[in-house]
């Protein structure tokens, strides 16, 4: 089952401590980014020993997008200190991985992960099997989505993954991924902000409440259906708010995703790739007039009434109840 995990950037560590408190009862683990830390005084033993759900120690250097400033002899003796206080996860990058012989591995699982903040990798399985050979107990990639298409290679290493693995595609193209992962039994987690208003640790990052009471993430599964929502400003679309807010309340197992696209990009291709991946029901764009609906069955964009819920019952097959 994928988790819900809060990514916390707290300046020191009684922030660190009110915030993993803070989430506990919505997410199902932590990750402390120490190198936010603005107070280099982490007092990793008591903030672990206080922990209130499972925590990831990261500790992320700036060739990684982190910003830990210090030499890497100190960084890493920050993760054999979080190994050694027995936290659950310690996330170690990938050019680092020669080191994780030097770890207490007795309690700790160790992430290995490869961050590119410029693109989405062409190679995500071939880096992938050198994580896994490398002797990761979870593999984490992460590339940064320009455009809608970008997704695909993160879906397309869930879907083949055969061991823990987290696959995200940062920025707004690429939210749909933080959500489509909890279809995939070996997606190990996605990440979340504690709140609106927190610092993001990655771009596209959403809060705890959006992916917890828009999307109900974590009752998503293989069977959920979808629908996709098709427009350049989609993660903001109230449209997508309201119709996941029909759906909760009358029981469906469905969901109304938000698919962000690229200004100019054709998504013809993109979407049938989608099609094939996903329960995907169908998608709706907005227009000028309304609505326009894309199925695979028809290949093309047909104009429908502008009544959200109307058109999600039609693609669901269920009857729209309108009312309390």
């Amino acid at each position: 089952m994928t988790s819900l995990a809060v990514s916390i950037a707290a300046p020191d560590a009684d922030s660190a401590l009110a915030a993993l408190h803070q989430a506990a009862p919505d997410a199902d683990l932590a990750e402390l980014r120490v190198d936010l830390m603005h107070d280099r005084d982490f007092e990793l033993a008591s903030l672990l020993e206080a922990r209130s759900l499972p925590v990831i120690v990261t500790c992320r250097p700036q060739r990684e997008g982190g910003r830990w400033q210090g030499s890497e002899t100190n960084r890493l003796n920050v993760l054999r200190a979080a190994a050694d206080f027995q936290t659950d996860y310690i996330d170690l990058e990938w050019d680092a991985a020669d080191e994780l012989a030097s770890f207490n591995r007795h309690r700790s699982r160790f992430i290995l992960s490869r961050h590119d903040f410029t693109a989405m990798p062409a190679n995500l399985p071939d880096q992938a099997a050198a994580l896994w050979a490398a002797g990761a107990d979870v593999v984490k990639l992460v590339g940064y989505a320009h455009r809608l298409a970008d997704i695909l290679p993160v879906l397309e290493l869930l879907q083949q993954a055969n061991g823990p693995t987290i696959a995200i595609a940062m920025g707004g193209c690429g939210l749909a991924t933080r959500l489509l992962g909890f279809r995939y039994p070996n997606a190990l987690l996605s990440f979340a902000t504690l709140d609106a208003v927190a610092p993001r640790t990655a771009p596209g990052q959403i809060s705890l409440t959006s992916m917890n009471k828009t999307y109900r993430v974590r009752s998503i599964g293989p069977d959920t259906r979808l629908v996709g929502w098709l427009a350049e400003d989609a993660n903001d679309a109230p449209e997508v708010a309201a119709g996941n807010g029909w759906l909760a309340a009358r029981g469906i197992d469905a969901r109304l995703i938000p698919l962000q696209h690229a200004p100019d990009e054709a998504t013809g291709e993109t979407l049938v790739r989608l099609a094939q991946l996903l329960p995907l029901a169908g998608c709706l764009r907005p227009a000028a007039a309304g609505l326009h609906c894309w199925t695979q069955g028809s290949g093309t964009w047909a104009p429908v009434a502008a009544d959200v819920p109307r058109v999600l019952a039609g693609l669901l097959e269920t009857e729209p109840i309108y009312g309390a």
